[in-house]
């Protein structure tokens, strides 16, 4: 190899290097734009209590939050060939999914405890009880907030879920095995079901 050929190979590898500086740089200073942050976050919640997912545990539950949110046209997206950004991105989302799943869990440990309570009180007074009595319809409530989450048949079923493993598996509950837990019965129960939504209310009232 010639000189002038060894400086050309040099010469473009120098522009390689450059470049793959120059989208590094630009991926580590980054900063979600405001109003896509709060997207995703809804959008992440959304995905969440959907009565159609079928893994809570999932770790791609980030990543398709962000392709969901590219598909219905949500803007400011980075592109798909942006991989730091979407790196950030999905890092962020990973830890915000945590955060819910840790909010939800509080939620259905709460209301566990208000079924204790409207047990103990059963044994005291009928009467007593069922006006303190909680409901799959209350819990749903409260987990849901004021975020635009449709009430439907199919969130009661999903949320009687959640409430069924905290009170039927104690020990997963505590543990970081819940949603493994979760994810576990729901698909027995679907099984089980065949798709028959009724059988699926009745397993978990």
């Amino acid at each position: 190899m010639s000189i002038e050929e060894r400086l050309l190979v040099h010469f473009v590898i120098d522009l390689k290097q450059r470049e793959m500086l120059k989208k590094k740089s630009g991926s580590e200073q980054y900063t979600i734009p405001t109003l896509l942050l709060a997207t995703l976050r809804s959008n992440a919640f959304t995905l969440l209590m959907s009565p159609k997912l079928t893994s809570y545990s999932s770790k791609d539950l980030s990543k398709a939050t962000v392709e969901a949110s590219r598909q219905i046209g949500v803007p400011e997206i980075p592109a798909v060939y942006e991989l730091g950004k979407l790196e950030i991105i999905q890092k962020t989302l990973k830890k915000h999914f945590t955060d819910i799943r840790y909010q939800i869990k509080d939620k259905v440990w709460a209301h566990r405890v208000k079924l204790l309570v409207a047990h103990v009180l059963s044994q005291l007074s009928k009467a007593l009880a069922q006006k303190k009595q909680p409901n799959i319809a209350t819990l749903s409530a409260t987990l849901i907030g004021d975020r635009s989450v449709p009430i439907t048949v199919a969130l009661y079923r999903r949320v009687a879920a959640l409430r069924f493993v905290a009170t039927s598996h104690p020990k997963e509950f505590r543990s970081e095995e819940f949603w493994a837990k979760v994810d576990e019965v729901i698909k027995a129960w679907k099984s089980a079901a065949d798709g028959n939504a009724e059988v699926l209310l009745r397993k978990q009232r």
